[in-house]
C-alpha cells in the first residue's frame, strides 16, 4: 500500500540523521520500534542512477538519499512491516490498515518538528 499525499523529504532527512548520528540499528519513537534496513542514494543527478547501501548514510550523503527502507513494529499489532519512505510516497508491505499507517506518519511528522 502506498500513501502519496505530500513531500516526505523532511522525514527522510530526519530519519537518516537520527540513525546516522546515534549509530543505533533500532530506535523507538512513541509506540513504534524502527529498525534501519537500507538507503537508496542518487549516484548521478545526470543519469538518475541510484545505488543501495546497507550502512547508515553519512552526513555528506544525506542530501542524495532517495529512499529509506525500514522495518517497523507497532503499526499493526504483532507484525513488523517493511516501510519504504521515498521523496513522494511511503509504501507499507504487507498492507497496513490505512488509519494505522496515517497515524504512524503523523507521529513521524510530529517528530520532525523537534529536529528542524
Amino acid at each position: 500500500m502506498k500513501i502519496s499525499e505530500g513531500d516526505y523529504y523532511d522525514l527522510i532527512t530526519y530519519m537518516a540523521g537520527l540513525f546516522g548520528i546515534k549509530k543505533l540499528p533500532e530506535v523507538s519513537i512513541d509506540k513504534y520500534r524502527i529498525k534501519f534496513g537500507k538507503a537508496s542514494l542518487v549516484k548521478s543527478a545526470d543519469t538518475g542512477e541510484v545505488m543501495h547501501i546497507d550502512r547508515f548514510p553519512e552526513k555528506h550523503e544525506r542530501d542524495r538519499i532517495k529512499s529509506l527502507s525500514l522495518e517497523v513494529s507497532g503499526i499493526t499489532p504483532g507484525n513488523k512491516l517493511n516501510v519504504i519512505i521515498n521523496w513522494d510516497f511511503v509504501e507499507f508491505t504487507p498492507e497496513a490498515d490505512i488509519k494505522a499507517a496515517r497515524e504512524f506518519l503523523e507521529v513521524m511528522d510530529r517528530s520532525t518538528f523537534r529536529y528542524f
